[in-house]
């Protein structure tokens, strides 16, 4: 009778070790398919760190693939101070360097290293240090640059303001928005909860796992009323007071700076550059009944207020240009960064030459 439960207890565990083999053989099977689909890239990047004082910036010497919407794939890389470069290589500081400081725009999510309006300013003359971060604000690019001021010592700061984002964002600095887990970007209000814990684990940098929780996570979020239009888009009459008090720190920085050129560059959002781009806009649900291609008061109210700081307005540069933004994003394409450089780098020689 031993001998018997003893031989049916070896042939369970033979069982389960089968059972286990053979789970691990599909899901490497899986996750070799996956990688081979999705070319090593995934839809976010795991390049974020988190400081003791809680501000949120770039890691160092950082290397990703990063995914799109509609299955591009390029690589991402950060040098020292977690600016963006070529491989990682390290920026050089020098006197005629700029410092553009800006959210994912200016980090230039969805295009190369090289297709960056940065590095087409840098390859005309003009050298432009990259150290826009996904998810910035105003507030945050200002406290970046005061960290990179003692190491890069530059001629001057490219301030971007982006209508997409800073004048929701402003006065909530980014950790008062997202924390950082595993090296991934989250809101608050997942990072402490399930979505968190797995980010945070090895598991999320194995494909499979990470578009499980990608689709359970969306699904439970679908099911949520659809969020609002933020005040921006649907009442900026009443950002008056917010543009107001961006500029007044704008105008705060350079005077603390005044050994640095400041130059303030409107990006308008996609929508805003004309009707064509508005309906392949993915802020087209938000918009709908609306004709924000015929508004622009938000670049209104900070032309406004920006005084004699000198100022750049992307929007002519962008208008009725719908191929100057992603496909199915708002994000800059490779020919919009391609004018943005072209118009500073024709605002920089102009000033310069007394123009």
């Amino acid at each position: 009778m031993r001998a018997a439960f003893g031989a049916g207890h070896t042939r369970f565990r033979q069982q389960v070790a089968i059972s286990a083999l053979t789970g691990l053989l599909l899901l490497g099977i899986a996750e070799a398919s996956l990688r081979w689909y999705d070319g090593g890239g995934l839809p976010s990047l795991r390049l974020f760190w988190q400081m003791e004082d809680g501000d949120i910036s770039l890691r160092d010497g950082a290397e990703v693939l990063h995914r799109l919407r509609n299955g591009y794939v390029y690589p991402v890389s950060t040098g020292p101070y977690g600016i963006r470069t070529a491989g990682g290589t390290e920026p050089v500081p020098g006197p005629d360097n700029w410092i553009a400081i800006g959210d994912s725009q200016i980090f230039g999510l969805g295009v190369t290293f090289q297709e960056t309006f940065a590095e087409v300013c840098r390859h005309e003359g003009i050298p432009v240090l990259n150290a826009g971060v996904p998810g910035y604000g105003i507030e945050d690019g200002l406290r970046r640059v005061n960290r990179l001021l003692p190491r890069f010592r530059p001629k001057g700061i490219l301030l971007f303001v982006n209508q997409a984002n800073d004048w929701e964002e402003f006065g909530h600095p980014v950790e008062s928005r997202f924390k950082v887990r595993g090296g991934w970007l989250l809101r608050r209000g997942d990072a402490d909860g399930a979505e968190g814990l797995f980010m945070a684990s090895p598991l999320s940098r194995v494909h499979f796992f990470y578009y499980i929780n990608q689709f359970l996570y969306h699904a439970i979020r679908n099911k949520n009323s659809p969020v609002p239009p933020p005040p921006w888009i649907n009442a900026p009459e009443g950002q008056d007071a917010v543009t107001a008090r961006m500029v007044e720190m704008i105008h705060a920085f350079a005077t603390a700076h005044p050994e640095l050129k400041v130059l303030v560059i409107f990006l308008p959002v996609d929508f805003a550059t004309g009707e064509d781009r508005a309906l392949k806009s993915p802020f087209a649900v938000m918009i709908q009944g609306t004709y924000p291609w015929k508004q622009h008061v938000l670049r209104d109210q900070l032309s406004k207020y920006i005084g004699d700081t000198p100022y750049l307005d992307l929007l002519p540069v962008l208008a009725d240009r719908a191929d100057a933004f992603l496909d199915g994003d708002y994000h800059l394409s490779p020919v919009g960064h391609k004018m943005v450089a072209s118009a500073i780098i024709r605002k920089l020689r102009s000033h310069e030459d007394g123009k």
